[in-house]
């Protein structure tokens, strides 16, 4: 049986998945022979629960949550520590799950991390918020401090990584979209899942219909949707912010509650992109006329990224899998 690496996904958002995709796409094309598996499930990593909103996050309801991956913790670890000794699996790679450690240790891997956060940093308020929860924080960090190295993307915070063995920084792991024609009227994409109501679409819509094209999200390719695009509506999260910066889109974002990767983000927003927060009675009103034109006519940004994580990190995996 050829060798393996398995990947444990959180499935918290829409980031997690697509820079994992790339990198699997990445290893498969330098080495095709090796087996590649995925695990994505709330007993590995319950990431932040949204309390009734795509845009607020319950610190309490997300701590309950990782209270209940830690009841199961022990059938979890003896689960996947047989699935990776059954596969001849040699490399577990987590992003970014707490509890792949504890599984790799367990069945005798190494483990790596890969991310622009840590659940460990992310949960440190909600810790000081829920007291009750506290002792829940020691076995997060358990976890990633049985990961040998964490490959640090950017958009990340500087500290509260001191867990993990060892930390080295890598490119920007995103997907570029094919080369479009752009359209006569701007193209404005709306990639808020679940987190535009439908009368302010509507209202939005209305507003600018004869000065916007509005898209939507259609089943097709999403980077190709943002390359065509002349700005995205969506939060700020890795995924979308990344392959706005990478395929030359603007965004324009509502502010979001609770999650302590948002300002993060917001800076690293103003660095590579243009970049505009819309306030929160503006979005839900379909206001957004005034803001897309503030937005469109800001200055391109003078720093960029580069754009080869997939494949950096891919070499790096390579040479761990032995």
């Amino acid at each position: 049986m050829s060798r393996g690496i398995v990947f444990y996904v959180s499935g918290h958002g829409f980031g997690h998945a697509t820079r994992n995709a790339e990198i699997r796409r990445a290893l498969a094309a330098i080495h095709p022979e090796l087996r590649l598996h995925v695990r994505s499930t709330a007993n590995f990593d319950s990431g932040a629960i949204e309390d009734g909103s795509a845009l607020r996050v319950s610190p309490r309801l997300t701590l309950e949550a990782v209270a209940r991956v830690f009841e199961a913790r022990e059938r979890t670890i003896a689960d996947e520590a047989a699935f990776i000794r059954s596969n001849a699996i040699t490399l577990a790679v987590a992003d970014i799950p707490y509890l792949a450690g504890d599984i790799a240790e367990a069945a005798g891997v190494p483990c790596i991390g890969i991310g622009n956060f840590s659940w460990e940093w992310i949960y440190e308020p909600y810790f000081e918020e829920c007291p009750e929860y506290a002792h829940l924080q020691p076995l997060v960090r358990a976890g990633y401090s049985k990961m040998e190295l964490y490959l640090r993307l950017p958009f990340s915070h500087a500290g509260g990584l001191e867990a993990f063995q060892e930390v080295r920084d890598v490119p920007l792991v995103a997907r570029l979209g094919r080369p479009v024609e752009r359209g006569s009227r701007p193209r404005v994409l709306l990639a808020m899942r679940g987190g535009i109501d439908a009368g302010s679409l509507e209202r939005a819509r209305d507003a600018g219909a004869d000065e916007f094209e509005f898209l939507e999200p259609d089943g097709g390719h999403f980077p190709d949707l943002v390359r065509a695009s002349d700005a995205v509506v969506s939060k700020l999260g890795y995924g979308t912010l990344g392959e706005c910066a990478a395929n030359g889109s603007a965004i324009l974002y509502p502010p979001r509650t609770a999650f302590r990767e948002e300002p993060v983000l917001e800076a690293a927003a103003a660095r590579y992109l243009r970049a505009r927060q819309i306030p929160m009675p503006d979005f839900e009103s379909g206001n957004w006329a005034p803001h897309l034109r503030k937005l469109l006519a800001m200055p391109a940004p003078v720093e960029t990224l580069e754009t080869n994580g997939a494949d950096v990190c891919a070499r790096i995996l390579e040479s761990r899998c032995s």
